[in-house]
């Protein structure tokens, strides 16, 4: 028995270490600036890190992942868009504004789309983001700003992009089809962000949804400021 667990996670160790490698590979060969023999390079150094130095475990980050998978199901079954927040969110004093004006934007934008919008800074600093392929002027799919208290501005990036899931709006169209791929395809062992950027490699439709990033963010994850201390290490 004790060898038979010890293979199961072994397995899963691998497995986790190939869905890191093939996201960040995908990903890249998305970069306009990337040649295929680098992101080939960034697969296999990846693929070392992931498989033997990355320590995280994997019953906490299944159990995260889960808890967001509640989330997609139930939106896909009531046909409902649906805006999840993790349990270490942290909320200001503009955030309910934000977040209606953000919701009441977004579907005016996009009402009969798939479409995901970010709502938190998370791992990534909020200013670090705008400094990705996917916001500069030339690859950006749209820019826009909201009149509202604050004023709000709306960036659009041309493919999906996700921030650590810290707080987000999903269309049930996104979660339905994010449901049917998952039915279809092998669990690939991921946290929920990395979940989402790998399927959307895996799926046209979630990959081209409209994606939506917010600034000001209407929230910020408490366990990456430093307000909240994780079980989780790193992000």
């Amino acid at each position: 028995m004790k060898e038979q667990a010890n293979s199961v996670g072994l397995r899963h160790k691998l497995t986790r270490a190939l869905g890191f490698s093939l996201t960040v590979y995908h990903n890249l060969r998305k970069e306009p600036e990337y040649s295929f023999f680098q992101a080939i390079k960034k697969f296999v150094s990846s693929l070392n890190y992931y498989g033997l130095k990355y320590t995280r475990s994997i019953a906490v980050e299944q159990e995260v992942y889960y808890a967001h998978k509640y989330c997609w199901d139930i939106s896909a079954k009531d046909h409902e868009d649906i805006l999840v927040l993790e349990s270490d969110i942290v909320f200001n004093a503009a955030s309910i504004e934000l977040v209606k004006q953000t919701i009441r934007f977004v579907r005016d934008q996009a009402s009969n789309d798939l479409f995901y919008v970010n709502l938190a800074v998370g791992c990534i600093d909020a200013n670090k983001v705008k400094d990705m392929w996917q916001f500069s002027p030339e690859h950006l799919a749209g820019q826009y700003k909201v009149e509202a208290s604050p004023p709000i501005e709306v960036f659009q990036p041309p493919v999906l992009v996700t921030d650590c899931v810290a707080g987000y709006f999903m269309s049930h169209s996104f979660a339905d089809e994010l449901h049917k791929t998952i039915r279809s395809h092998m669990n690939p062992v991921l946290p929920p962000d990395w979940f989402l950027d790998y399927f959307s490699h895996l799926n046209t439709k979630l990959n081209q949804a409209k994606c939506f990033f917010v600034s000001p963010c209407p929230f910020s994850q408490g366990s990456a400021t430093g307000i909240y201390q994780s079980s989780i290490e790193g992000c």
